[in-house]
């Protein structure tokens, strides 16, 4: 929405007056996506290496790489938008062979 914003802006004849404005706008609000972005995927690695760890086994690893890179990214983009951990972890939670076994049935 923000983007679609600063690009009406900028298109709009009656807004020209504000073009270098805009543009600073977009370019700091752009450099925090990216930075929140960057922060999300660091913090969703150390959880991608503690959950695919042998001794805790929630996320398997030993799967075709597209399937992974979807994982991972899915794990970035709940960390993106704090989504908590009861919702992230649910399945894990809930499995009655948690205790038991170490992977989903």
């Amino acid at each position: 929405a923000n983007a679609l914003l600063f690009i009406e802006i900028a298109l709009d004849s009656g807004h020209q007056d504000f073009f270098v404005i805009n543009i600073t706008c977009m370019s700091i609000w752009l450099a925090f996506v990216v930075v929140s972005l960057a922060i999300a995927t660091y913090e969703a690695s150390f959880e991608w290496a503690i959950k695919s760890s042998v001794s805790v086994g929630d996320i398997i690893t030993e799967v075709y790489w597209l399937d992974r890179a979807l994982s991972f990214a899915s794990l970035v983009l709940l960390r993106f938008y704090f989504v908590t951990g009861t919702v992230k972890d649910v399945v894990i939670q809930m499995h009655p062979w948690k205790s038991i076994q170490p992977y989903a049935a």
